[in-house]
């Protein structure tokens, strides 16, 4: 069972209605609070060495 939290980083998205426009912008957005919130806690985004 996942905690209950609830993060905001940055601005809200505004997906375009064409879907993979849409997708490749929600892709790009997650990828970026990821890295955010990785740097914020002085993480790797992703692991490495495997």
């Amino acid at each position: 069972r996942r905690p209950r939290l609830h993060v905001h980083i940055g601005s809200p998205l505004h997906l375009p209605p064409e879907v993979e426009t849409a997708t490749a912008t929600a892709r790009a957005a997650v990828t970026a609070a990821w890295r955010t919130a990785a740097h914020h806690l002085g993480e790797p985004a992703a692991l490495t060495g495997r």
